[in-house]
């Protein structure tokens, strides 16, 4: 009786330890980023690329990152993306001097760190590459800064949206797209995460209240 008392807690126990290893592996998320951000005449705005791609025509626009590499930690992973994709305007030494590592939003499969940079015009990131009709460098483009009060609102439509199961995509105010523009749409799984990065919130852009519910 006490060998299959014995037996039995060694099974538990190391059904216990896989369960732990299993959540261990989904907490690493496959992919991280930045979201930048800036501040001109007291109004907050944040850097945005249009991810579409021929392999990814559903993609729109959204924050800056990508995949995390082995041995690489999420932080490093995440400034890395944004320096590469960023055709080098932001630096390395600038993202790391001015994330707090502590401050991230965790969503499923993505780690999202927070960057408040100064102002920068966006013709600096839309450096052509190949051919003078296209925005944007090898990495991403085109970009634009987007007022947060914007990225709210397309957050809240996308959650009304979902509601209705529409399933159209959320549209961008043409008055923040550059002439040559991919798309005009939102990238999904950036509007999906605006809630989450606004309860995150620590300072300037993230202290504003989500409007989303």
């Amino acid at each position: 009786m006490l060998l299959v008392i014995f037996i039995r807690c060694k099974l538990i126990a190391g059904v216990a330890a896989l369960i732990l290893v299993a959540q261990s592996f989904e907490l690493r998320a496959a992919g991280a980023g930045v979201l930048v951000s800036t501040e001109r005449n007291n109004q907050v705005y944040v850097l945005l690329a249009d991810h579409k791609k021929p392999s990814q025509i559903t993609r729109g626009w959204s924050t800056l990152g990508g995949t995390i590499k082995d041995g690489e930690s999420e932080l490093h992973a995440a400034v890395r993306e944004v320096v590469e994709e960023s055709g080098g305007v932001l630096s390395a030494e600038l993202l790391f001097s001015t994330v707090n590592p502590e401050v991230k939003t965790m969503t499923p499969g993505f780690t999202i760190f927070y960057a408040k940079v100064p102002f920068q015009n966006v013709d600096l990131f839309n450096l052509t590459k190949g051919s003078e009709s296209k925005l944007g460098n090898s990495e991403r483009g085109p970009f634009i800064w987007l007022p947060w009060s914007e990225v709210l609102a397309a957050a809240k439509k996308y959650q009304e949206q979902l509601n209705s199961d529409s399933g159209s995509k959320v549209i961008l105010d043409k008055k923040f797209l550059p002439e040559n523009s991919q798309t005009d749409w939102f990238f999904d799984a950036f509007l999906a995460t605006v809630k989450s990065i606004s309860e995150t919130s620590h300072t300037n852009l993230y202290s504003l209240k989500p409007t989303v519910d």
